[in-house]
């Protein structure tokens, strides 16, 4: 698999007011468990993907998403939480 990147943001009915996208660079523990180090990530395809995510589930509040990115460079969504995260607060408005 590719390496995992975090989509965040606060939604209204699918629309997003804040986006957070990063690269989770250390896991630990290794390969299953959450974040400890994260590198902002610009990509506009993972932003695409995540917002895409969002309007089809119509999602309102906060909104954790796990994407991996495939070889050949789309992200895969692997599961989406309704929660804040870490570096919320480095989210920006939209």
């Amino acid at each position: 698999t590719g390496p995992v990147y975090l989509f965040g943001g606060v939604f209204h009915d699918g629309r997003p007011l804040r986006l957070y996208a990063a690269e989770k660079v250390e896991l630990y523990p290794p390969r299953t468990g959450p974040a400890i180090r994260l590198r902002s990530a610009a990509h506009a395809a993972l932003v695409e993907a995540g917002c895409r995510a969002m309007r089809e589930l119509r999602w309102t509040g906060f909104a954790s998403a796990d994407f991996v990115r495939a070889p050949d460079d789309r992200f895969v969504l692997l599961e989406v939480n309704p929660r804040p995260w870490g570096s919320i607060a480095a989210a920006r408005m939209t």
